[in-house]
């Protein structure tokens, strides 16, 4: 209930989605893309899921680069390039997972052509299937990542500025 009432924020009343689990987003350069939790999406908008139960956010942009390949180097990046504008170094200690996330919301929706993207990230919080270490951890990281794209509130949601034309909605919410 928590996530449709989220959504009737953005997305008209009676808005119908297709959808898909562990769907891949091609990334800028060689290699893997973005493997998202779930894909909702639309004529309108598409939504993503990062799914977290018992787990960290990743390893920071910093060490994604150390003894990184030429191509790794280069897509991280045209993937900072997509939020920032230079200066990338004061982004290292930023997760990668939140970049890769954020990044390929937004190719998403730019390879469905539509110019609303929402991000949600789902913490799964049960007894004692997580710790409220990890909730915390996690949570700080998102904060610490909001505050380096300058994201504002709008709708219950935080939405992140971008370099491109897609209007990128994101929400924690903790289930």
């Amino acid at each position: 209930a928590e996530i449709e009432n989220a959504l009737r924020n953005i997305a008209s009343a009676g808005t119908s989605f297709s959808w898909d689990a562990e769907y891949v987003t091609t990334l800028p350069g060689k290699g893997e893309g973005r493997n998202h939790d779930g894909i909702l999406y639309n004529d309108d908008m598409v939504i993503t899921i990062e799914a977290k139960a018992d787990e960290t956010l990743g390893a920071l942009i910093e060490e994604e680069m150390q003894n990184a390949s030429v191509n790794k180097l280069y897509r991280i990046s045209k993937l900072l390039g997509y939020l920032f504008v230079g200066g990338f170094k004061k982004y290292r200690n930023l997760r990668y997972q939140l970049l890769t996330a954020s990044v390929g919301t937004i190719r998403e929706a730019e390879l469905r052509k539509v110019n609303t993207a929402v991000m949600l990230v789902l913490v799964f919080k049960t007894d004692g299937d997580i710790t409220e270490e990890k909730i915390e951890s996690n949570h700080k990281d998102i904060v610490n990542f909001l505050e380096a794209t300058k994201a504002y509130d709008e709708n219950g949601f935080k939405v992140i500025p971008n370099n491109t034309d897609i209007k990128l909605y994101f929400k924690e919410i903790i289930l």
